[in-house]
């Protein structure tokens, strides 16, 4: 298994590079100094300000270094950013673009509600004019997979919600059949289908399971990819706590092995599926409802392959229960495998710490050199990232052999 490092969309802080911001009219207030200085707990505040203030530029500026903002409820009415986008931008073509910009983020929430109980999307629809933009501001918000539109509503409003909720449905519907199936062709079209246009590719089916989990159960790497790309979330959970690492690592529903399709994959398979999620920064030792991680299950099947593979990428031997810490290790039931894996567990944990102490020692030098060596950036050229070709990137040097 190799694995390359991959900037992901979304904000800093909560997990990403920085959100490129590409509304309409926002202009920035703050410095690239000042940011970079400001605590969070700080950030959150001046955040919360700049949306009663109006302030959009300040707060955009604030949510691209701290995504994880988008979500929280700010002010005695607990509106969250998407409210204030939604009820207060003036200008429906500068409201749009501030709407997709939240929703870019990794994590956005539309269905969190007000202290009044309302989504953003009741809003939307309560002040929908007979424009474009306004129009598109609802159907970005019901394509989040938000459910079925609120009663009630403007006639117009509701026509443009309901279509937008049946786009939502079928496009969940064909994405889910493609990634079982693994049909690229036509997951590839129903992601560039105009109809899907804002589709949120976390959304869900009642059991909890988005696209990519199918993909990941059913080892089908290539449409894992094409999600990816598209930005779902490999660390979304399932109803059951389950992330689309913990799928590819076991079938957890039995029945699905008498599919034709998992009759013909193979223990490779699972492993690239696997080594891809882990390159989109899937999280090694995120449990589920059980307490498990993905590494618990490779180990009481047995898979050396997948359990060497895991601990080199850095999955911990060492996991939390309700007696203070255990061993992961101790379900491996052949005990020379069990061996093997405990010594492969001590050198990689070894590796690692060899490697971080590195970093720090290189990070320390590099602070010093810029104390005497200052280079002014632009404040435009902050938020700028490579972009590189299929192939090539940093390399994380996590080269795995899984024979």
């Amino acid at each position: 298994m190799h694995t390359r490092g991959r900037r992901r969309a979304g904000g800093g802080g909560a997990g990403g590079g920085a959100l490129p911001i590409s509304a309409p009219g926002i202009e920035g207030s703050l410095t690239a100094a000042e940011l970079s200085s400001m605590s969070e707990d700080g950030a959150l505040a001046l955040f919360g300000v700049s949306l009663d203030e109006g302030n959009y530029g300040r707060a955009f500026q604030i949510l691209r270094r701290w995504g994880k903002f988008a979500n929280v409820p700010l002010g005695e009415e607990r509106r969250t950013v998407l409210h204030h986008a939604v009820q207060f931008s003036s200008n429906q073509a500068t409201r749009l673009g501030y709407v997709r910009e939240i929703l870019a983020i990794s994590g956005t929430d539309a269905t969190v509600e007000d202290g009044a109980g309302h989504a953003p999307l009741y809003y939307a629809m309560q002040t929908m004019e007979d424009t474009e933009e306004s129009r598109s501001v609802v159907r970005a918000l019901v394509m989040q997979g938000t459910g079925t539109p609120p009663a009630g509503m403007p006639e117009d409003a509701s026509r443009v919600a309901q279509e937008a909720h049946r786009s939502w449905s079928e496009a969940l519907q064909n994405l889910t059949a493609a990634a079982e199936q693994g049909d690229v062709t036509f997951m590839r079209r129903t992601c560039q289908d105009p109809a899907s246009e804002d589709f949120n590719f976390d959304s869900a089916d009642p059991e909890g399971f988005t696209p990519l989990h199918i993909a990941a159960m059913h080892r089908q790497t290539e449409v894992a990819k094409i999600l990816l790309e598209h930005n779902a979330d490999p660390n979304r959970a399932d109803h059951a706590g389950r992330t689309a690492l913990h799928h590819a690592c076991h079938l957890f529903d039995a029945d699905r092995a008498e599919h034709t399709v998992l009759r013909h994959k193979t223990e490779t398979d699972r492993e690239k599926c696997a080594e891809l999620l882990i390159s989109f920064h899937a999280e090694l030792d995120a449990v589920d409802c059980d307490g498990q991680p993905p590494l618990h299950y490779v180990c009481e099947a047995g898979l050396e392959g997948m359990i060497l593979g895991l601990l080199k990428n850095g999955a911990a031997a060492q996991a939390d229960g309700e007696e203070g810490p255990r061993s992961v290790l101790d379900a491996i039931r052949e005990s020379s495998l069990r061996g093997r894996a405990q010594e492969a567990a001590g050198k990689y944990a070894a590796e690692q710490e060899e490697k971080r102490l590195r970093a720090e020692e290189e990070r320390a030098g590099g602070a010093a050199a810029m104390a005497t060596d200052v280079v002014p950036v632009p404040d435009d050229m902050m938020d700028m990232a490579p972009e590189y070709p299929e192939g090539v990137g940093m390399d994380m040097d996590m080269d795995m052999d899984m024979d």
